[in-house]
């Protein structure tokens, strides 16, 4: 977050005095992933982001940290992940500086007609240390690794799944050093003709606060004040202790480059600039990770409700609720992973419902060798999940090592990779 000063102007969501812009009822596939978030894999980004001491721009660290990001995304199964790489010259001295976002894709299906975007930026600062020593410690935690890890837990939430409109995970370089990575990105969108839908910034999402409800702030310009209603109230919608707010005019973040090309929010907790943010004791400790899970799920509820499912909802036999029926195969990344000595692997099967199919669901060694069936049955279309104790189908415990599992329906098939770690 980049420290500008600005008048800020707030206005409370009143549903009586407007005109609710979504559905008052959760849609299921949505409230599911919301409750997928998982709190210790956000936490454990947040830490290891912290963990590399500072990423200010001009840091060693800077390179590892974007390599970290990038290796994320191509764990979390994403295979159009790039390094979109910038120059940009610091304010002391005159050598320019070679700098990287990164951008993870994942296309629209069929064909998509315009972008969304959820960004955060990776870079760090320590306001006192940096300039004189780029190797100062700058953790960041709060600004922003906090909104980085959102990304990245929103983009493995995502990935199983189709989708109208093409979604683009950017983390941005350079924000705290005068917005170098999302200027370079909205150029090359500008030129490109690239029509942006909406884009959603993370930024300083969970200094800790001891209400039991919590406020979170969506920030944008007049122009965009649906999308910001629109975000707000499914924050209500999808958490109970989000306390959303509207703002218009603040200038410090990501948001205001990316809005020259399309609506634009920022979302960021309400004390804009708490204790410790730009120092060396922005630090995990004093977050609260509750209350950052809890913006995560207003962000990726807005995403999702704005890219839209490439799905089918079908009334299930249970009359009480709908069950969303996926037109393919979704295989999801088993979860943990790496894991020991037990892990759970989720898919969603496609068809009619009521009409079963015969799924087969095995696993593999990188030598291509059968380790284990897990499934050779009939099922009823949609959500399955089932856990595999790492054994082999003798009962033999496996090695550590990377293992491949596979799922054939109706002539598809899907693989993906997981990771045994003993």
């Amino acid at each position: 977050m980049k420290k500008i000063k600005c008048h800020i102007l707030l206005v409370s969501l009143i549903f009586g005095g407007i005109t609710p812009c979504i559905s008052q009822e959760p849609d299921t596939l949505i409230q599911k992933l919301v409750g997928q978030i998982s709190d210790s894999l956000y936490t454990n980004s947040v830490q290891r982001l912290q963990d590399f001491n500072t990423r200010y721009e001009l840091s060693d660290s800077i390179g590892p940290a974007g390599q970290w990001i990038y290796d994320q995304f191509i764990g979390y199964g994403y295979t159009d992940v790039v390094f979109d790489s910038f120059t940009w010259t610091p304010t002391v001295g005159d050598t320019p500086i070679v700098s990287r976002n990164i951008l993870a894709t994942k296309p629209g299906f069929p064909a998509s007609d315009s972008l969304v975007i959820l960004g955060a930026h990776y870079d760090s600062i320590n306001d006192w240390l940096s300039e004189e020593d780029p190797n100062a410690p700058a953790p960041g935690a709060n600004d922003n690794a906090t909104g980085v890890a959102g990304v990245l837990e929103i983009a493995r939430l995502l990935e199983p799944y189709s989708f109208e409109k093409t979604i683009v995970f950017a983390c941005f370089a350079g924000e705290e050093v005068g917005f170098g990575g999302s200027s370079d990105y909205v150029s090359k969108l500008y030129f490109q003709g690239t029509p942006v839908r909406l884009s959603l910034v993370f930024d300083e999402l969970g200094y800790q606060r001891i209400h039991t409800q919590f406020p979170v702030v969506v920030d944008g310009i007049i122009d965009y004040l649906d999308d910001a209603l629109r975000t707000a109230q499914l924050g209500l919608l999808y958490s109970r202790k989000l306390d959303p707010y509207i703002a218009f005019g603040y200038y410090g973040s990501d948001h205001r480059i990316l809005e020259l090309v399309g609506p634009a929010l920022l979302i960021i907790e309400e004390l804009r600039f708490p204790p410790g943010v730009h120092t060396e004791f922005d630090l995990i400790d004093s977050l609260s990770m509750e209350y950052a899970t809890e913006i995560l799920k207003m962000g990726l509820a807005s995403i999702a409700d704005v890219a839209k499912f490439d799905v089918v909802g079908i009334r299930s036999s249970d009359e009480k609720s709908d069950t969303h029926i996926p037109r393919t195969i979704i295989l999801n990344q088993n979860y943990p992973n790496p894991f020991n000595p037990t892990t759970t692997i989720s898919f969603d099967i496609p068809g009619e419902a009521g009409e079963k199919q015969h799924v087969k669901l095995n696993i593999y060694d990188l030598r291509g060798r059968h380790v284990k069936t897990l499934i050779d049955s009939e099922l009823e279309p949609g959500s399955h999940k089932v856990v595999w104790d790492g054994r082999t189908e003798h009962g033999n415990t496996v090695s550590s090592g990377v293992y491949i599992y596979n799922i054939t329906s109706n002539n598809t098939s899907y693989s993906r990779k997981m990771i045994m770690l003993k």
